[in-house]
């Protein structure tokens, strides 16, 4: 594999009707989500190699989500089955451009239930980036079946890009998560997170870039806070670069910063400058949030330079 994603993916179900609050809403549309495998399609679709991590429920939803990776071209042999009870995360979401509510149901999340012996070293040794969730990491045995991975990565020269991914429901309080935080940071090459994200990280540094700066001297590569409609900022060892926003008319908050981090890594493994790839990613952010559902928006390379070329 070029890339092993890690962590959550799951079903969502999407209001047909637009711009509808969900008491009124009639039908619901089938897709799949969860930032790990969003970023698994949004890599794959740009023509890396992707493989994933995780675990599923044993039932129609667990399959389902397991063929669509597969029909994405995602290598799943190393998704683990679920048997006792745990379900697949499922979403329900309006489609609406602003105050948009989504409910996610992760009760026994089967994603979180990933165990350190269902982590094969082999399969990691052999790729070239790990990319792994911040929510991945908010529970046992998760927790530990992700540090384990990374662990694998350090020794065997493999990359380490980590999205923070902050949800609050997934976490006991803060100050596990900001733990948390900065013992994957110490181990990891690639770090991307939105503001928020980068407030819970450190009790003490609130101002991101100044933590972003922290982490670099620290020695990571590269530290990205992704600011929404405000672009981003990659802190590297030579300076920072911005990557200006591209406005757009928006369906849904959804899925953008996967398919920036798609491009990120995408941008990484073919050796491109950050301010290409970073580039890429604030392109890629604005095509998503235009189209239906989160996964089977991620846009290839090609809808990419094109959307930039004719912006």
């Amino acid at each position: 594999m070029d890339v092993i994603c890690m962590g959550r993916v799951g079903m969502d179900l999407y209001s047909v009707e637009e711009e509808t609050p969900f008491s009124q809403v009639g039908q619901l549309r089938k897709s799949f989500g969860g930032s790990p495998g969003n970023i698994a399609v949004g890599t794959s679709r740009l023509g890396v190699k992707v493989g994933f991590i995780g675990k599923l429920s044993d039932d129609m939803i667990g399959r389902a989500v397991r063929e669509f990776l597969i029909s994405e071209g995602v290598d799943t042999s190393q998704i683990a089955i679920d048997s006792s009870g745990g379900r697949t995360s499922l979403a329900i979401t309006e489609t609406k451009a602003d105050d948009c509510s989504v409910v996610i149901y992760r009760n026994s999340a089967s994603d979180l239930l990933l165990e350190e012996n269902e982590i094969s070293e082999d399969y990691i040794s052999r790729s070239r980036l790990l990319m792994v969730s911040g929510t991945a990491l908010s529970a046992s045995p998760s927790r530990e079946a992700v540090m384990k991975a990374v662990q694998i990565a350090r020794d065997k020269k493999v990359k380490v890009f980590t999205d923070l991914d902050y949800r609050p429901y997934s976490w006991p309080d803060r100050k596990t998560t900001a733990q948390v935080y900065q013992a994957i940071a110490a181990q990891t090459d690639y770090l991307v997170g939105n503001t928020e994200e980068f407030e819970c990280f450190d009790s003490v540094e609130k101002d991101p870039h100044a933590l972003a700066r922290k982490l670099i001297r620290q020695g990571l590569t590269a530290v990205t806070i992704k600011e929404g409609k405000d672009g981003s900022t990659t802190h590297t060892k030579e300076g920072e670069i911005f990557a200006r926003p591209f406005p757009v008319k928006a369906k849904k908050p959804f899925g953008a910063g996967d398919a920036f981090a798609s491009a990120y890594i995408y941008g990484i493994l073919s050796g491109l400058p950050v301010e290409e790839y970073a580039q890429l990613g604030s392109a890629a952010a604005a095509i998503v949030v235009t189209r239906f559902g989160c996964a089977e928006s991620m846009p290839n390379l090609h809808e990419i330079k094109e959307f930039i070329a004719g912006y």
